[in-house]
């Protein structure tokens, strides 16, 4: 009788297979993956190409060459995601000296000196780039780190992901009932929780302006931070040239400490909104968004 492999059987064989190629072919992989899945996700296409045209709008206008330019950003999304999907399979079977080999890191200071006082620390980070490479080095290299999974629909996939990240030294608090006081638990003993916060899946986040738009954003992060009075880390990560990574520290963001804490992570929602636009920003063909993600434009 035929049986046919699961889906989380199907990423351990992907794994597998990677981790003996060699890596010069990967960026062949990158690229006719990226182009396939570009030429064959109509859905996914149409909606990146809106996210990227609302972006680009944003930047430089509507005409022929902005429209262009957003077509060209959706076409390099899907091979910018191949190369992190490709990238995430292999990781575990790289050293923690090849991960740190690959990262250039700016803006580092603030992030070290709060990890060498055991201060808690929120990094928020948006799906642009290889946020799983980041996790791994900041694991490996610097300080342990507390993430937040998604239950996808499919159970085994959903403990391969987990068993993934736990393999690279990322603890992996999986998104339900109790993951706030999991969460709050690992901040009051001075750790560091990172979380990508570019979208709601809740539908119940707050409401802030994206590049002239309204979009919601989790409030988990604010609320986490008005709670804990933790320090609020926006980071960037992104695919570099060749095999580098580039991870971006900014200036960290605090709650005001007075008022409700619901007003408090409002606030510093509204403020993160800024950090995550620019991030975006720099790089918005690296922006993994193949969702409808844009509502109405803010009112003037």
């Amino acid at each position: 009788m035929n049986r046919r492999l699961t889906r989380a059987q199907l990423y351990s064989l992907a794994a597998r297979l990677l981790a003996v190629l060699p890596r010069q072919i990967d960026p062949a992989i990158w690229w006719l993956g990226g182009l396939v899945a570009y030429l064959g996700a109509g859905k996914a296409r149409r909606h990146a190409r809106e996210n990227q045209t609302t972006v680009g709008a944003f930047r430089s206008g509507t005409g022929i060459s902005a429209r262009i330019t957003a077509e060209l950003c959706t076409a390099m999304a899907f091979v910018y995601y191949i190369r992190y999907f490709v990238e995430m399979l292999v990781l575990p079977s790289l050293t923690a000296e090849t991960i740190a080999e690959s990262v250039v890191a700016y803006d580092t200071c603030e992030f070290l000196e709060l990890a060498r006082e055991h201060k808690p620390v929120i990094a928020v980070l948006a799906h642009t780039g290889n946020w799983d490479w980041g996790g791994s080095w900041v694991a490996g290299n610097i300080r342990t780190l507390t993430a937040v999974a998604e239950d996808l629909d499919d159970p085994g996939v959903t403990q391969w992901f987990l068993d993934r990240r736990r393999s690279q030294g990322i603890e992996v608090e999986l998104l339900g009932g109790n993951t706030t006081s999991s969460l709050l638990r690992v901040l009051a003993g001075g750790g560091l929780v990172a979380l990508v916060m570019d979208r709601d899946i809740s539908g119940t986040g707050v409401e802030v302006s994206m590049f002239g738009r309204k979009v919601l954003l989790p409030a988990g992060p604010g609320v986490l931070a008005a709670i804990s009075g933790a320090a609020v880390l926006p980071v960037a990560t992104y695919h570099g040239r060749g095999r580098k990574q580039v991870i971006r520290f900014f200036p960290s963001v605090r709650p005001r400490g007075e008022g409700p804490r619901r007003e408090q992570a409002a606030e510093l929602t509204r403020e993160l909104a800024g950090r995550l636009e620019e991030i975006v920003a720099a790089a918005p063909s690296q922006w993994h968004n193949f969702q409808p993600y844009f509502s109405r434009e803010v009112p003037s």
